[in-house]
C-alpha cells in the first residue's frame, strides 16, 4: 500500500540514522519517488586520503546500535556486531548481539561506542534534519554512561568495544589490540573472506618459539593465489566447497537472481594457555583493514 509504506518511511526517517560507505548506494530495479523520504536518514561517509599503501581507506564497520523504550519511559540498548552488509548478498556471515539496562553506577565499557558515534556525528551534513539526528545522537553518548550491557555467555566473562582506524584519541583498552595484532599464541582460529599476504605472514611467524602451536584459517579459494607458501607454513587452509559456493546455480531454474554463497564472515579467535579470545566484528584479514579502513 503506498500510503502505508509512506507513512512507514516518515515515521522511521526520524528514528534512524545510517552510515554507510559513499558512492555504494545502489538502487534496486523498481525506483519510486519515495525514496526522496530516505535522505532524512542514509548519511554517505567518504574517508581522507592517507599516505601509504593503505591510501583509500573504507568506510567499512557492521554495526548496529538501537534503542528501544517502554510506555514507562525506561529504555533498553541493544548491540549488534556483524559482518554482513546491508545488501542481498548470500554469503555466510556472522552477528552476534547484547542488550544493556540502564544503571544508576557510571561505566567506562561504553566509552569507544560514544567516540565511535562522535566520529560520525562529523559526517552529518549541515541541515535541519541533520541537526536534529546529531542532537540525539548526543543524548545516546550520554545515557550510554549508565547502561551495563550482559554478555549472557558461559564460556566468555568480558569483553571490549573496538572502533578501528578512526584515531588515536579514540581510543579502549590496548590490551585486546596487543592481544590480536602482535601477542603470541598456542592456537589461532581465523575466518576471513579477504587476505594480504603479510597479515597472514605475521600470525604465521609470531609464534615461532611457543610449543605445538596450532593454526586454521578459511578463506575464499579465490584468495589464496595472494599468498607464498613461506605465508601460511603453519596454517591448515580451508575453502568453501564449490558445490556449495554455486550450488544455488545448480539446484535453480531462475538464472536472473542467482548468486554465489561463500565465506564473508570474520572471526579470529586466540588461544595462549587457559585464555581465549574472540574477535568478532568487519576486520579482515587484509593491509587496509588493519591500517586504513
Amino acid at each position: 500500500n503506498p500510503v502505508c509504506l509512506l507513512e512507514a518511511l516518515r515515521a522511521t526517517g526520524d528514528k534512524v540514522a545510517l552510515f554507510c560507505e559513499g558512492g555504494q548506494i545502489h538502487l534496486p530495479g523498481n525506483v519510486t519517488s519515495l525514496y526522496i523520504l530516505l535522505e532524512k536518514m542514509v548519511f554517505p561517509v567518504t574517508t581522507t586520503k592517507r599516505k601509504g599503501v593503505a591510501k583509500y581507506p573504507s568506510f567499512h564497520p557492521k554495526f548496529w546500535l538501537i534503542r528501544y523504550v517502554d510506555e514507562k519511559n525506561n529504555y533498553l540498548y541493544r548491540v549488534v556486531v556483524l559482518s554482513r552488509n546491508l545488501t542481498f548478498d548470500r554469503s555466510w556471515d556472522v552477528t552476534f548481539c547484547m542488550d544493556g539496562k540502564k544503571t544508576s553506577a557510571e561505566t567506562v565499557k561504553n566509552n569507544p561506542i560514544g567516540d565511535f558515534i562522535s566520529y560520525l556525528i562529523k559526517q552529518l551534513p549541515e541541515t535541519d534534519y541533520a541537526a536534529e539526528k546529531q542532537k540525539k545522537m548526543k543524548s545516546v553518548i550520554r545515557e550510554l554512561k549508565n547502561v551495563e550491557f550482559s554478555l549472557d555467555s558461559k564460556e566468555f566473562t568480558d569483553f571490549d568495544f573496538i572502533p578501528f582506524g578512526i584515531g588515536n584519541q579514540y581510543g579502549c583498552d590496548q590490551k585486546p589490540l596487543y592481544t590480536l595484532l602482535e601477542d603470541s599464541f598456542h592456537e589461532a582460529f581465523i575466518m576471513s573472506p579477504f587476505l594480504s599476504g603479510g597479515i597472514i605472514k605475521n600470525f604465521n611467524e609470531r609464534s615461532k618459539y611457543m610449543d605445538h602451536a596450532e593454526y586454521v584459517l578459511i578463506t575464499r579459494a579465490s584468495e589464496l593465489g595472494k599468498l607464498k607458501p613461506s605465508d601460511y607454513s603453519n596454517f591448515e587452509i580451508y575453502t568453501m566447497k564449490d558445490a556449495v559456493v554455486d550450488g544455488e546455480g545448480l539446484i535453480s531454474e531462475e538464472t536472473s537472481d542467482i548468486q554465489k554463497q561463500d565465506i564473508h564472515a570474520k572471526i579470529y579467535m586466540l588461544r595462549k594457555g587457559s585464555d581465549s579470545s574472540l574477535y568478532l566484528g568487519s576486520l579482515n584479514a587484509s593491509h587496509n583493514a588493519l591500517h586504513g579502513n
